[in-house]
């Protein structure tokens, strides 16, 4: 699982009629051709997080953003085309041949997942402040606390004040989505499309598969309320890789994944980074 800036990403695959977490190994996920997959995104901060999901350069949730609720977390299992909210294709990770390549080409961002988040923005409350005791007239009052730029408000008015057009801020047909009965994810469609963060890749190697639309998922999406940001962007990029040394992946190899030492033969546990047999290290690089 990969962890930034208070935000956790990882791949989950089907195991054993289940959902297993892949296991990460340095930036990358190894994944058989042919599988489908899902994304969990986890937000341990303690406010909302607004996050995009780039997957081979597409933005699969199609100019939206996702909202992710305080220490709760998300399973984006599918696309999001056309506004469709009810249904949409799972990912499914096939491989890039050189019929697929001749057809479609091939990008530079082939293989790579890429998050981008962002966090709500905290309630600051406002600060009081007294004018000076001297001079002060009978009959006079104290100012009105205030908010930065001169507006002034209250706490039970700042509801109504931070979406006023005063500031700036305008946002259109709303939508956010809810996944499983214990949470709540959300999206909204942006208004301004932010500056990419470019990645610079030199060489693309033979073992990059890329994601296509897979079978028909009934994850579903529904509206949701819009929310200032910090307007601080992070960003994490997670590579799918569909062989491990020339070797093509045959099933998915997961956190619960024994190792088996290549020198020996012994099964060693989950994390090990030398064998325990033979000392021979087990680290796929």
């Amino acid at each position: 699982m990969m962890y930034q800036s208070k935000m956790a990403l990882a791949v989950k695959v089907p195991s054993r009629n289940k959902s297993s977490v892949a296991r990460e190994i340095e930036d990358a996920v190894y994944l058989p051709f042919g599988c489908e997959y899902s994304l969990l995104i986890k937000n341990l901060n303690s406010v909302k997080a607004l996050v995009r999901v780039w997957i081979d350069g597409e933005d699969v949730t199609d100019g939206t953003q996702l909202i992710i609720q305080p220490n709760s977390s998300l399973d984006l299992e599918r696309y999001i085309k056309n506004g469709n909210l009810e249904a949409g294709n799972k990912f499914k990770f096939i491989e890039r041949t050189a019929a697929v390549s001749e057809h479609r080409g091939n990008k530079i961002d082939d293989g790579l997942i890429r998050v981008e988040f962002e966090f709500e923005k905290p309630y600051v409350p406002p600060r009081m402040f007294h004018s000076p005791l001297r001079g002060r007239r009978s009959g006079d009052s104290w100012p009105f606390p205030t908010y930065s730029g001169g507006v002034s408000y209250t706490n039970s008015t700042y509801d109504s004040l931070v979406g006023n057009s005063t500031f700036g801020l305008h946002v259109d047909n709303i939508t956010c989505s809810a996944s499983g009965a214990m949470q709540e994810d959300y999206y909204f469609p942006r208004t301004n499309q932010g500056q990419a963060v470019s990645t610079s890749v030199t060489t693309l190697p033979s073992e990059v598969g890329i994601t296509v639309p897979g079978s028909i998922s009934d994850q579903k999406f529904t509206v949701g309320a819009w929310f200032p940001t910090d307007g601080v962007k992070h960003v994490m990029v997670l590579r799918v890789l569909g062989e491990v040394d020339g070797q093509e992946v045959t099933k998915p190899i997961t956190v619960k994944t024994k190792q088996n030492c290549g020198v020996c033969g012994k099964s060693n546990k989950v994390g090990t980074k030398f064998c325990g047999e033979c000392g021979a290290g087990l680290q796929i690089v």
